[in-house]
């Protein structure tokens, strides 16, 4: 064995070769052929001291796990696998692997890689294709085109059709530029002048017309092809590859669109809305958040200009978020991506003074904290002056002589100690305890009363009771149907003083 690279019998390279061969030892190569540079492009003693996983896809390696077994156990496999080439994209190579125990070389592993399109007839063409690039077009998924140093269209490869519909033979003798976007047309002609000029790099993104009028996306690649016996436009000859990416771009625009219009639906959000980002220790403990970005919502309610309030650490201005669990709440939902939801909350406001009341919701997503929050403090305070009126309205009607019942939804939602001593309960039906107090002849005026209790003007009449005495009934909608009925139910008697 040489250094660096163990050589096998001349019989071993003779059966095995024009394909790259390699020999392992524990899962290391420690020879591999010439011919891996004409299938992989990496040099022979390159290969030395890698392993067919380096060499793999990363998306590939846990595949070769039951090769691996099944090699230790002494079958012979052949697996398809995705090789990396020296100029780092990948290609499909068939790998071939059997056990081979040699003492010379000390290898216990014996393979052969063979890119499937790598037949004799295969060769024979890329060698053909040198004198004559219309036969890589004839063989490539890509549109590909040869034009001279004018950019006029000398061959044109089939997938032209497959794309944009038209035939080789249409495009012939045409100008290239003419396919294109009129808005492209002035990038793709200095585009192939850098090719021509060997400056050019990359590629560029172009619009192509159809025969049907629309126009496709392509990424277009150029390459100078020799041409020593030409002159003139034919010695500037390129050979240009259109990608189809026209799925790609269009998918791409769309997101753009749509993430303008999310940043409009938030600007133009009355309510705050801040995107936080996690400060962490050493220790990858969450310790305080940074606003990443803000609405004018947020930047308008809390009076600070957009730009300073993007960068302001969370717990350094807001230190009550700390005192009132905000904060820790906050770090909770962004590290088990569960919501944050508080109704109510009283907090200080640092900035306008006093306590508010809010609603506050936040959700971790894409690695930040997205925070909203309303102010509900009118909302709170009527709220609380009208449970106030409510306990006064209560308190009067529970002192009162009348009988005062009050009705949603058709059920006794609450009912006065009076209206209770006639017997109307929580959750009775109102109709039906109506009409078990009355007498039969008012039965139909206690049914007028139920349907028209809830509409405008309500209901007033006179029923009476089942021992003769007359009544007063009186129902009053609040604030529309549906939000419920005062009954108020009055002994006539007792207001003519008998």
């Amino acid at each position: 064995m040489t250094e660096g690279n163990a050589v096998p019998s001349r019989d071993l390279l003779l059966a095995e070769l024009p394909d790259a061969v390699f020999l392992e030892k524990d899962g290391v190569i420690i020879f591999a052929s010439d011919s891996i540079m004409r299938v992989l492009g990496y040099p022979p003693e390159a290969i030395v001291g890698m392993s067919l996983e380096s060499l793999s896809h990363p998306d590939e390696v846990s595949s070769l796990v039951p090769v691996r077994a099944r090699l230790a156990a002494g079958e012979e496999v052949t697996v398809l696998i995705y090789a990396r080439h020296a100029h780092g994209h990948h290609i499909p190579v068939e790998a071939r692997l059997r056990p081979h125990q040699d003492a010379a070389t000390g290898s216990d592993v014996i393979g052969l890689l063979r890119p499937l399109d790598d037949t004799s007839d295969r060769r024979e063409d890329i060698a053909r294709v040198e004198a004559a690039p219309g036969l890589l077009a004839n063989r490539a998924g890509d549109v590909l085109f040869l034009v001279d140093g004018e950019g006029i269209v000398l061959e044109a490869g089939p997938g032209v059709h497959a794309l944009l519909g038209w035939t080789a033979d249409e495009l012939k003798g045409i100008p290239l530029a003419g396919l294109l976007h009129p808005d492209d047309q002035p990038a793709a002609t200095a585009y192939r002048a850098s090719v021509q000029a060997d400056t050019a790099t990359g590629s560029i993104e172009v619009r192509a017309r159809t025969r049907g009028g629309s126009w496709r996306w392509f990424l277009a690649t150029g390459v100078m092809v020799s041409a020593p016996e030409a002159g003139g436009r034919e010695a500037r000859r390129v050979m240009m590859s259109w990608r189809d990416i026209d799925a790609l771009v269009r998918d791409a625009r769309f997101a753009e669109r749509e993430a303008a219009r999310l940043r409009a639906i938030i600007d133009v959000a009355l309510d705050p809305w801040l995107m936080l980002g996690p400060l962490r220790d050493r220790r990858g403990h969450i310790t305080d958040f940074v606003v990443e970005d803000a609405n004018a919502g947020a930047a308008e309610y809390l009076r600070w200009p957009r730009d300073q309030l993007v960068g302001a650490r969370l717990a350094e201005e807001f230190p009550a978020l700390v005192e009132n669990g905000l904060l820790p709440a906050y770090v909770e939902a962004m590290e088990s991506g569960g919501p944050v939801v508080v109704h109510d909350l009283a907090y200080p406001h640092e900035i306008h003074g006093g306590t508010r009341r809010y609603e506050v919701r936040a959700r971790s997503a894409g690695g930040s904290l997205m925070l909203t929050w309303r102010d509900t403090t009118p909302v709170s305070l009527a709220r609380d002056e009208l449970a106030k009126a409510e306990s006064l309205f209560r308190a009067i009607a529970s002192v009162a002589g009348d009988a005062v019942v009050f009705v949603r939804d058709g059920s006794v939602a609450w009912a006065s100690q009076g209206a209770q001593d006639m017997g109307f309960a929580a959750d009775a039906d109102f109709a039906s305890v109506l009409e078990a107090v009355v007498v039969p002849d008012s039965a139909g005026d206690a049914r007028t009363c139920a349907l028209l209790m809830e509409s405008h003007p309500g209901y007033a009449g006179r029923l009476h009771r089942a021992d003769g005495t007359p009544m007063i009934v009186r129902a009053h909608p609040i604030n529309g149907t549906g939000a419920g009925s005062v009954v108020v139910i009055t002994d006539e008697v007792w207001t003519t003083g008998g």
